[in-house]
């Protein structure tokens, strides 16, 4: 990849435990690779596109880490230690959920840097409002980055 390449990455987010109170993580942390060019690279966030087939999405943060951040359990409080904290480099604020039917969508534009000692992305979920039980593999989320270098 070089500088200005654009590349998707898709994140499934699979909840397990029911619904989601206000400031709960869904699902597990995810990790992809290949989000960041090189090593020591940046890329940036421009686009997210997102559908939640279980048609329960409501207000969501999207944060991103560059190494696993261990943070709490699906359905549990978002918590994180502060050395974990740190890996955070970019959040993305998911608020307005459209329902499309039998479905949820929502699309954000912006721009959000992210430096990673690695090629890979971590990526948590987290509730900003109470949000029903969501089917296996039913959260779909799409991330458009530009490389930096």
């Amino acid at each position: 990849m070089a500088k200005g390449d654009v590349i998707i990455k898709t994140f499934t987010v699979t909840g397990t435990s029911g619904s989601y109170v206000t400031g709960d993580v869904i699902g597990a942390e995810i990790s992809v690779s290949g989000c960041v060019s090189a090593t020591g690279g940046s890329a940036r966030i421009f686009h997210v596109s997102a559908t939640d087939d279980s048609d329960v999405m409501g207000a969501c943060d999207l944060m991103f880490a560059v190494s696993t951040a261990s943070p709490a359990a699906d359905s549990t409080a978002f918590a994180p230690s502060d050395a974990n904290n740190k890996l955070y480099k970019g959040t993305i604020e998911l608020p307005g959920w459209v329902d499309v039917g039998g479905a949820r969508r929502i699309e954000w534009n912006g721009v959000v840097g992210v430096y990673s000692t690695t090629t890979t992305l971590f990526l948590t979920t987290v509730a900003r409002a109470t949000i029903g039980t969501l089917a296996a593999s039913a959260l779909v989320i799409d991330v458009w980055l530009m490389q930096d270098q």
